[in-house]
């Protein structure tokens, strides 16, 4: 949070100086830069991850942005415990790699000086999810396999952000998305007993992304 607090204070400095902005509409932009990602699903971790973009400016203060992010969740869990009087334990590890596909349209408010800019949006998410998570169970002297996938879904966001002008052809971007994500997931068991639990992950949750930008 601190470094949140810094980073405000680098920008609103930044900012303080004049340089004049320019009219953007017609333009193309190529954002570069990190995202952060706290989903609400309890036991998953937020995480850090490269961002890309790229920006369309139209007429009247509106814009059209189509962004990626980049985000691996690991996990590795083992459980001991007993169940009916039967002493059994779980190992389950592997990894989860999200990409967010996001399409916002944006809207640019009146500037608060030469330099700041600040704007609001909403938009549509895909998120192509790869899961590679699996484990084992062992208990009465059985021994089962198991598995866990997450489906890829669709999501919604919306987004608040600033843009700070750095130089002629370069801007710094500050945002902050709010996503909901409820994609589908599945826990399979196989060995003497096949059974599947489906069930939803709750994704939703605040992304703060930073990002540099250059104009074309």
């Amino acid at each position: 949070m601190e470094k949140m607090f810094l980073l405000a204070g680098l920008i609103l400095f930044l900012a303080s100086s004049g340089f004049a902005q320019e009219d953007y509409a017609g333009r193309f932009a190529l954002d570069l830069g990190a995202a952060y990602y706290d989903p609400a699903e309890e036991g998953v971790d937020s995480e850090f991850g490269p961002s890309i973009a790229i920006k369309c400016f139209g007429e009247e203060n509106a814009a059209l942005t189509l962004s990626l992010a980049f985000f691996e969740w690991k996990t590795k869990e083992e459980i001991s415990d007993v169940a009916n009087g039967i002493p059994f334990e779980v190992g389950l590890k592997g990894k989860v790699k999200i990409i967010p596909l996001a399409l916002t349209a944006e809207y640019f408010l009146p500037p608060i000086n030469k330099r700041l800019r600040p704007y609001i949006g909403g938009g549509i998410d895909y998120y192509f999810i790869n899961t590679d998570v699996k484990g084992t169970m062992t208990g009465a002297g059985l021994t089962y396999d198991l598995s866990y996938n997450i489906d890829d879904t669709l999501g919604f966001h919306v987004v608040c952000g600033l843009e700070l002008t750095l130089a002629e052809k370069f801007l710094l971007d500050l945002r902050l998305r709010y996503v909901w994500c409820e994609p589908d997931d599945t826990f399979s068991v196989s060995g003497p007993i096949v059974e599947s639990i489906a069930d939803e992950v709750d994704a939703d949750g605040p992304m703060i992304e930073l990002r540099v930008r250059s104009l074309f």
